[in-house]
């Protein structure tokens, strides 16, 4: 296929930002922006989506992360830290599966492992629907209020509603598929990056500790035990009961 397109500014270590459903390399303006000042920021805009919206998209989340590695690929871009947003976040995990050692650093925002976002207020294949029956700009506008506290008022909501009555039937009909397709695999392939000392590297950078007390077999003050991915930290749960510490 074509070369995805791209935003790109800045120097120093690379840092990809990969937007969700109805998004675009746009949308990080903010982001490019402020991190180009000690980063090599790379935005890509997904196969149907964005500037890259006379492409074919793939019909699964393996095909996106697929194409977004050959973009880096192209670039001359061997390892990276990667970041996720929504659909973004699955793609980024399957991109940690096929290529762990190119990862430095690891950031899932506001995702899930398993095509399902906990919380959305619909399903993706549900807003697939709706875009059929409402068209292109309605529901573009209807799902853009939703990321907003103030709705249609606040100050970003113009240009999400653009990058979402930009997408390409196709990538549309494509999506139900796309995010059933990223299961369980992920998530062992991730549970295996985090108990390897030879998946995403350990940094000497500056480490976030989140922890989390609870009422456990570790004690009702007692901190539950975390292991790195990259430079931070995170918790691995140790039951069953446990699932709601990873988001």
């Amino acid at each position: 296929m074509s070369f995805l397109s791209y935003r790109r500014q800045g120097k120093g270590p690379a840092l990809v930002l990969v937007h969700g459903f109805l998004g675009g390399s746009s949308i990080w303006s903010s982001q490019l922006e402020e991190s180009s000042a000690t980063r090599d920021v790379i935005c890509p805009d997904l196969a149907g989506f964005g500037d890259s919206a006379s492409l074919a998209a793939p019909d699964t989340i393996e095909g996106h992360a697929k194409n977004v590695l050959k973009l880096l690929s192209c670039l001359d871009i061997p390892e990276f830290d990667l970041l996720g947003h929504s659909m973004g976040g699955m793609i980024v995990q399957e991109m940690a599966r096929l290529a762990p050692k190119r990862i430095r650093n690891l950031i899932l925002y506001g995702t899930g492992p398993q095509g399902v976002l906990p919380g959305r207020f619909e399903t993706i294949a549900q807003s697939r629907v709706r875009f059929l029956d409402e068209g292109p700009a309605n529901t573009a506008s209807r799902i853009a209020a939703t990321w907003f506290l103030h709705g249609e008022m606040a100050e970003g909501f113009e240009l999400c509603q653009s990058l979402g009555s930009r997408v390409s039937l196709q990538a549309i009909l494509v999506s139900g598929r796309k995010v059933a397709s990223n299961s369980t695999r992920v998530i062992f392939a991730i549970g295996q990056l985090l108990r390897s000392p030879t998946g995403l590297r350990q940094r000497r950078t500056r480490r976030a500790r989140c922890h989390r007390m609870t009422q456990s077999r570790f004690g009702k003050h007692q901190k539950r035990p975390a292991r790195r991915v990259g430079g931070d930290q995170v918790h691995v749960p140790t039951t069953k009961s446990d699932h709601s510490l990873i988001r």
